[in-house]
């Protein structure tokens, strides 16, 4: 699928093809932020495997993806890998107390 997408309102530039594609989903097994299994039998699970951009380029490219869960697709929204690990950090030590009380 090389030349120009448009979803969710936006134009990308795809420099990939949709076998490529698939050839980096299916040798990822586990999401990048959360370890969640990809490739589970169940299509209403978070875990399902999405494309993500790692920075907010307009081009997708093999080296601006990474296939990560649905789940953490939609907690990055258009945020960039250090804005959302920074986020995630930030949280993590804000709430730390709860996990940490938890049963």
């Amino acid at each position: 699928v090389k030349g120009t997408i448009t979803r969710h309102r936006h134009k990308f530039d795809v420099q990939l093809t949709s076998e490529a594609l698939f050839g980096i989903a299916k040798n990822t097994d586990f999401c990048l932020y959360c370890d969640g299994y990809l490739w589970n039998d169940d299509p209403k699970l978070e875990d399902r495997p999405t494309m993500d951009r790692r920075n907010a380029e307009k081009i997708i490219r093999n080296d601006n993806i990474d296939i990560i869960c649905h789940r953490c697709n939609r907690s990055k929204s258009n945020l960039t890998q250090s804005e959302f690990v920074h986020r995630c950090r930030y949280i993590a030590e804000k709430y730390g107390h709860l996990i940490e009380d938890a049963p």
